[in-house]
C-alpha cells in the first residue's frame, strides 16, 4: 500500500461491502463500490490496471455468500452481455444467518462499535437492519440494544439522481445552502455520485453558475425534475469520481481541525480512525488532528459527540459547534419549560 493511505483492515472492508450490496434496490456496478467504499477506493489504480482489485472483490463476495447472504447479479437492460455495468446488490429478505453461528463479547463490542459508526451516516438504516437481524439469533446474547438510528440508508434521491446521471439528463432541484436560509431552485447537469465519509455528494455542472459544483445530496428538497438530454461533451462518470476524490484528498491535507476527545469515549473510538494523534496536555483527553471537506458537515458530527468533543481550532468550526449545541439546550429548555 502506498504510503500515506489510511490502511482499511479486511474485516472493515467486508462489512463496508456487506453495507452497500443491503443499501439499495438498483444494486451497485463494481466501479461505484471500488470508488465509494472504504478498504477498495485506496487500492484504486487510476490507469485501470485493477486485476488484483478484481480478485480480492470476488474473494470478498464468496466469502460473504459463504456467510448466508444471496447476493445478486443484475444486468444493465441498455447494455446486455457489458460486464462492466453489472450491478450488485443484497435484495431485501434475501440474507440468513448460519446454522450455528456465534459472536464472542469482544466481536459483540466491534459490532456495536461499527453500528455506532455507521448510525449518523447516510448507511444508518442499512446498519440497523443488519443489527436488528444479528440481534434476532442466539449468537449475540450480550450484544447491546443500541439506539435506533437517525437518519435515512441514503437520501430518497440517490435513484432518481443515478436515474438522471445514467442518461444524462438535465435536473431541475431545490437546494438549501448551509449558510442560506432560503432554499433556491438550481438547474444542472449531474455526471457523479461520490461518497465521501459516510455523505453522499453529487458533482454536477451548475448551468446558473456556469460551473462545476459539489451539492450534499441530503441538502436537497423536494423532488428532482429530470429535464432534456445533455451533450456527450463531459468526461466520463469515472473520470468525474477519480478527480472529485484527488481534490477531496487535497481539501483534506489543507483544511485541518484540531480537537480534544475523552480517552475512552465513543468519539475517540469513532474519530481517531481517520485522525492523526498529537501530544495532549490536558488528562483524560487525547488530541486530534483531522482533515475535513466540509467545515458545517463536521460541526453537525462533532456536536453530536456532545461533552465527549472539544474544539481547539480553527475559530470558526469551535463557533459552528457552539452553536449547535446551545440550539440543542435551547429547545430542551422549551420542552421542559
Amino acid at each position: 500500500m502506498a504510503r500515506g493511505v489510511r490502511e482499511v483492515s479486511p474485516a472493515s472492508r467486508k462489512f463496508n461491502l456487506l453495507m452497500a450490496l443491503l443499501t439499495s434496490e438498483r444494486g451497485y456496478t463494481k466501479h461505484e463500490l471500488f470508488t465509494g467504499i472504504d478498504g477498495y477506493r485506496q487500492l484504486v489504480d487510476a490507469s485501470g490496471a485493477n486485476a488484483s482489485l478484481e480478485k480480492m472483490f470476488e474473494r470478498d463476495k464468496q466469502e460473504l455468500r459463504d456467510r448466508g447472504w444471496r447476493i445478486e447479479t443484475l444486468e444493465d437492460p441498455a447494455r446486455p452481455g457489458d460486464n462492466r455495468f453489472l450491478r450488485y446488490r443484497i435484495p431485501e429478505g434475501a440474507q440468513s444467518m448460519p446454522h450455528g453461528l456465534h459472536f464472542s463479547a469482544e466481536e459483540c463490542a466491534l459490532i456495536e462499535a461499527a453500528y455506532a459508526a455507521l448510525r449518523s451516516s447516510d448507511f444508518a438504516d442499512s446498519a440497523a437492519r443488519g443489527l436488528a437481524k444479528i440481534r434476532a439469533t442466539e449468537a449475540t446474547a450480550a450484544l447491546p440494544s443500541g439506539d435506533a438510528p437517525r437518519l435515512r440508508a441514503r437520501s430518497a434521491h440517490f435513484d432518481r439522481l443515478s436515474e438522471a446521471i445514467a442518461s444524462r439528463r438535465e435536473i431541475t432541484f431545490v437546494y438549501r445552502k448551509v449558510d442560506a436560509s432560503q432554499l433556491e431552485e438550481r438547474h444542472a447537469r449531474p455526471l457523479a455520485l461520490v461518497a465521501v465519509d459516510g455523505v453522499w455528494m453529487l458533482i454536477a455542472d451548475d448551468r446558473d453558475r456556469k460551473a462545476l459544483r459539489r451539492f450534499v445530496v441530503s441538502r436537497i428538497s423536494g423532488t428532482i425534475r429530470l429535464g432534456d438530454s445533455y451533450p456527450d461533451e463531459y468526461p466520463s462518470q469515472r473520470e468525474v469520481t477519480e478527480s472529485t476524490l484527488a481534490e477531496f484528498s487535497e481539501l483534506r491535507a489543507e483544511q485541518r481541525a484540531r480537537i480534544l476527545v475523552e480517552e475512552g469515549s465513543d468519539a475517540e473510538v469513532r474519530l481517531a480512525r481517520r485522525s492523526s494523534s498529537r501530544e495532549s496536555e490536558h488528562t483524560g483527553w487525547s488530541e486530534l488532528e483531522l482533515g475535513y471537506l466540509d467545515r458545517w458537515l463536521l460541526a453537525d458530527e462533532l456536536a453530536g459527540f456532545g461533552p465527549e468533543v472539544i474544539v481547539l481550532e480553527p475559530a470558526e468550526l469551535r463557533a459552528d459547534v457552539t452553536e449547535r449545541l446551545e440550539r440543542v439546550r435551547a429547545l430542551h429548555a422549551e420542552v421542559s419549560a
